[in-house]
């Protein structure tokens, strides 16, 4: 799940803060939700070891040359959400964590649940391993660092977010919003500065995120954890709904991923929890700022001028998957009669 790049991104660009609101659904089947927030120096060291991002730390690389160590070129790691969500505490038990890859070939596995990867295949845990090792050496440098110039940052963004949630009530809003309830019932909200743009555990339900100058927790949960809430692992499973076979092979035909769909979907949370808080103008639109290329930027646009069929007719749609499903068909095949 470390996707959303572009989305976060946009985020830059809307900051200001607006006091209109879309209309929001009270969940009747909420629940509550034990949230832990947190940051954790190893998330962030693995992802200046694995991925050489420094965010918005230049100096990085001057105070933490990493010459000796191999550069790695697979699919993205969980080590780094893993290491934020069990609070580690020392190098060492960074070992057993990339043991687990041992013989495995799947990014997710089930019986038992173990999320390895955001995509296949499953990088090599040789390769692994060693850039662990060749990396310990280098880690009380970036530990120095870490405590002098991102430490107070992630801080701050948590802190922030705090607030909001409990100011704004940004995840009853988004179950509200949803006309879903949660599966699990804690949630990890993990701040990595030198995160590459934003992601999700499944086996651990974690969602964490990049920092930015304003922290916007509605911006960031609204997409991170509607992943969670739909996915195939810890919510609704929207894919294997009715209905969405027929969907998913006509993508699939005509060279388009099934993901589209629930990215857009994503896309559309971040923007709609955000307008519920009163943190983005009711009237902005972030298909707008999609590239045509992208066939979500259809379903966005779908997505974004029905939501008032949305809000207005919950037997029609009891929850966002129905919703979704005829958003979707309405991009594939305008024309389709309502059955």
């Amino acid at each position: 799940m470390r996707r959303y790049l572009l989305a976060f991104l946009l985020w830059i660009s809307v900051c200001p803060i607006y006091a209109q609101s879309p209309k929001v659904y009270p969940s009747e089947n909420n629940k509550k939700l034990k949230l832990t927030f947190g940051h954790n120096v190893y998330a962030d060291f693995l992802f200046y070891l694995f991925y050489r991002n420094v965010g918005g730390f230049p100096t990085l690389p001057k105070k933490v040359p990493l010459k000796a160590v191999l550069n790695y070129r697979g699919a993205p790691v969980t080590l780094t959400e893993r290491a934020n969500v069990m609070q580690l505490k020392q190098y060492q038990a960074l070992y057993p964590l990339v043991a687990h890859y041992r013989g495995e070939t799947s990014g997710i596995t089930t019986q038992p649940l173990k999320h390895l990867s955001f995509g296949e295949p499953l990088p090599n845990f040789d390769t692994l391993q060693t850039i662990i090792k060749q990396g310990e050496e280098y880690f009380p440098l970036f530990e120095k660092f870490w405590k002098d110039s991102i430490r107070q940052a992630e801080l701050h963004t948590i802190s922030v977010w705090k607030e909001q949630e409990k100011n704004l009530k940004v995840t009853e809003k988004l179950f509200g919003l949803l006309r879903l309830k949660p599966s699990f019932n804690s949630l990890f909200i993990g701040a990595i500065a030198l995160h590459t743009a934003g992601s999700g555990l499944v086996d651990q339900p974690s969602i964490h995120t990049q920092l930015f100058k304003k922290p916007n927790l509605p911006w960031f949960m609204g997409h991170e954890l509607t992943h969670l809430m739909i996915g195939q692992y810890t919510g609704e499973d929207w894919s294997n709904q009715e209905g969405f076979a027929e969907i998913m092979q006509y993508l699939n035909a005509n060279g388009h991923s099934y993901y589209e769909i629930e990215e857009s979907l994503c896309l559309l949370m971040q923007v709609k929890l955000s307008q519920a808080c009163g943190l983005l103008d009711k009237n902005y639109k972030i298909s707008t700022y999609l590239p045509n290329n992208l066939y979500r930027k259809r379903i966005v646009q779908i997505l974004e001028d029905q939501w008032t069929s949305y809000e207005a007719d919950a037997i029609k749609f009891p929850t966002i998957v129905e919703y979704l499903k005829w958003c979707v068909t309405q991009a594939i095949w305008p024309d389709k009669k309502e059955e």
